[in-house]
Order: structure tokens, then sequence, then C-alpha cells
């Protein structure tokens, strides 16, 4: 018996399975696709949490849902057989494990709207709608230090340099134990 696939274990691994996911779409569109590509464009409206990119090549969005794009390697194929035969993945692992690298694209946020248009556009391509409960998540960019935090934190090293071996001790004890 074969294994359930791996949970994806970096962002380029997520990246290679939204591309799959929509090139596996396209093909839907061409009315000559396997039951397994069937199956995952007729359950669309049922995937809850989204995770997206900019593809620089096309300038648009590609969508995959979590369940898909969360296993290592993952094709419609592979996602028709443990997902429909063997209901053996699990979205809110995968989940768990995209939060590495995705965040919630939450209302207030800056793309909230434009996102939530390209998914809805998405999904309507094939005929569908996206499920009333859905989420969107995009790439976390992390946040760069800025220069003025940069040199506040050298000047604090440069003090604590500065302290008598006790006082850096202390020093320690309290940002260990700061909340």
């Amino acid at each position: 018996m074969n294994s359930i696939p791996a949970f994806v274990t970096n962002d380029e691994d997520v990246i290679q399975n939204i591309v799959n996911f929509n090139k596996e779409a396209q093909i839907y569109k061409q009315s000559d696709c396997s039951l397994a590509i069937t199956r995952m464009i007729d359950n669309m409206s049922h995937y809850r949490a989204w995770y997206c990119f900019l593809d620089e090549e096309t300038d648009q969005y590609l969508f995959g849902p979590s369940k898909y794009v969360g296993y290592k390697d993952m094709s419609a194929e592979i996602y028709n057989k443990y997902n429909y035969e063997r209901a053996q993945l699990d979205g809110r692992k995968t989940e768990i494990a995209l939060a590495n690298w995705y965040e919630r694209v939450e209302a207030g946020h800056p793309d909230h709207k434009d996102l939530f248009g390209k998914l809805n556009d998405f999904c309507a391509s094939f005929g569908k709608a996206p499920n009333s409960l859905c989420r969107i998540n995009v790439i976390r960019i992390e946040k760069k230090t800025s220069a003025k935090d940069e040199d506040l934190v050298n000047l604090i090293f440069k003090v604590y340099e500065g302290l008598p071996y006790d006082s850096k001790n202390a020093l320690k004890q309290k940002i260990l134990n700061a909340k």
C-alpha cells in the first residue's frame, strides 16, 4: 500500500503545486480530461483555504487549495487517490504546514478586495463560485529591520559589552524572562 504524500517543506514546493493545479485546471477546459481532474474542478466550490502567488511570467495571480498545495509533488491523480478513494488528506494539517510561509489576507489588507475578485474570476472561469467561507493566503513577506532599529540594537549591544559580568547576567535574565 502506498503511503500518504509528505507535506511540503518549503515555499518552492507550494508554488510548484499551485502551478500544477492551474495547469491541470486548464486541461479541464479541453473537455477531454481524467476523472481526477473533473473531480478536482467539480469540487472547487468546496475548497475553503486558497493559497496564491503572483506569477511574474504572466503577471497574474495563480490559486490553489490547501489540501492540494500542502502535499509534496501533488497532482490531480494523487489528490483523487488520497482524498476521494482513501480519505487520507487533511486540510487542517496542510494549513499548519503552509503557515510557515503564508499569511491570511484579512479584511483591511491592501490586496483583500483585489485578490477575492481574482479568485472569484478564476472560479467563475470554470462555472464555479468560491466557497462563502473561503480564505486567501499569500506568501509572507518578512519585514526587514529598519536602519534606525539596527542602529539602536547596535548601540544597546555596545552598552551591554561595557557592563560588568554580574550586570550582563542580570540583563540576560531580564531578556529571557521578558514577554
